[in-house]
């Protein structure tokens, strides 16, 4: 069976794959320009996005980790009219939460609060068990919760996800099919916003100080405040009893690894830069 690739981002300029057990990423096209300052390559690609999904109206994923926030500034930089999102789940996330709030109040912003139990993502688990058996990866079900709200509001998600993200232990760059679920299960919005434009990709790895923790790196050129790693993600899905019943038993099913992240090894930072420029 061949491998069906989706086109990722701006003209399509990256491709992913699932190639059982296997998540794919390449590069179809390349970066024209090294842009030293991360902020002005962030401006260009939300107003690229802008430009690319300006038929209906834009709604940001604003969980309030240092990525949707650098996402949100982005966006308001550029101009781009949203409305952010913030998806709030029984209290378990409510750490997160509140600095999406203190963004939408500081820039005096009204967004859209979706309010679920426990028992309400258990049964989205449920709702969302073939694409999460597709993906290989049982953690994009709040992200397709925002998929699926936002296109009965007839508007589009704009996901702030996609960065690479560097594993501590082997000091290896990846990526994960979540974090192109709505490019591999075909939903209509934008590809995660860190991977829309080769150049925005290209700066973020360019200064990326592997020396550094992750959340550091970020902080020097994200220009968010501080605050802590906020992993609300594996606890809902693993220490509430109703989430990690339901997660497990599909995992059984399709006979899945129910811890699998289904990542995509990019290898060392200039493994990365290689990629993205088309170096050989």
């Amino acid at each position: 069976m061949s491998v069906e690739w989706k086109p990722v981002g701006h003209k399509g300029w990256a491709s992913v794959a699932i190639d059982k057990p296997n998540f794919c990423l390449r590069a179809n096209s390349h970066s024209s320009h090294l842009y030293t300052n991360f902020n002005d390559a962030a401006t260009i690609a939300a107003t690229l996005l802008h430009s690319d999904w300006n038929d209906k109206p834009l709604y940001l994923a604003l969980s309030g980790g240092l990525d949707s926030e650098c996402v949100a500034n982005a966006l308001t930089r550029a101009s781009v009219p949203f409305t952010p999102v913030i998806l709030k789940i029984d209290g378990v996330n409510k750490l997160e939460t509140w600095y999406a709030e203190y963004w939408c109040h500081t820039n005096n912003v009204k967004p859209l609060v979706l309010e679920y139990t426990v028992d309400d993502f258990a049964d989205k688990c449920k709702q969302f068990a073939k694409q999460s058996i597709h993906l290989r990866n049982f953690f994009q079900t709040a992200v397709l919760i925002l998929y699926e709200t936002i296109e009965q509001l007839g508007g589009y998600c704009i996901n702030a996800a996609g960065d690479i993200n560097l594993d501590s232990d082997t000091k290896k760059f990846y990526c994960q099919s979540l974090d192109f679920a709505g490019d591999l299960l075909d939903y209509h919005h934008p590809s995660s916003f860190f991977m829309y434009t080769p150049e925005l990709a290209l700066s973020y790895i360019s200064q990326f100080d592997e020396t550094l923790d992750e959340q550091y790196n970020k902080l020097q050129f994200y220009n968010v405040s501080p605050r802590p790693k906020i992993d609300y993600v594996f606890p809902l899905h693993f220490g509430q009893h109703l989430v990690k019943d339901t997660v497990y038993s599909i995992a059984g099913l399709a006979k899945i690894d129910p811890l699998s992240y289904c990542r995509f090894w990019y290898g060392g930072k200039q493994d990365v830069i290689n990629l993205i420029k088309g170096n050989p």
